[in-house]
């Protein structure tokens, strides 16, 4: 696991067609693929909707390897709401695999 292996806030900038993310960590971008997401090589229009949803949502990344192409792999939270016990976090990948 990289140095950067923790959590760290970030912004969405956009997806790929392939679905991988470009993410703003510290200034700089991360093209990024999630953990947790099969690779495909068309990804549903469905996935793409949700994932550019994510633009101006409190996002929290953590990078977890690289991929044989040199791509970051990484886990991604977007904050989903708050409630009285404070803030709920949900994991993209799960969101995502549980579209049908």
């Amino acid at each position: 696991m990289p140095d950067e292996a923790v959590e760290q806030d970030c912004r969405f900038i956009r997806v790929a067609p392939d679905g991988s993310v470009v993410l703003e960590l510290r200034g700089a971008e991360l093209d990024a693929v999630i953990e947790g997401l099969p690779a495909r090589e068309e990804v549903p229009d469905e996935h793409l909707d949700a994932l550019s949803r994510l633009a101006g949502r409190p996002l929290k990344v953590v990078e977890t390897g690289r991929t044989r192409a040199g791509r970051a792999r990484v886990r991604l939270r977007y904050l989903a709401w708050h409630d009285k016990s404070g803030e709920v976090w949900r994991d993209v990948a799960d969101v995502l695999s549980g579209m049908r």
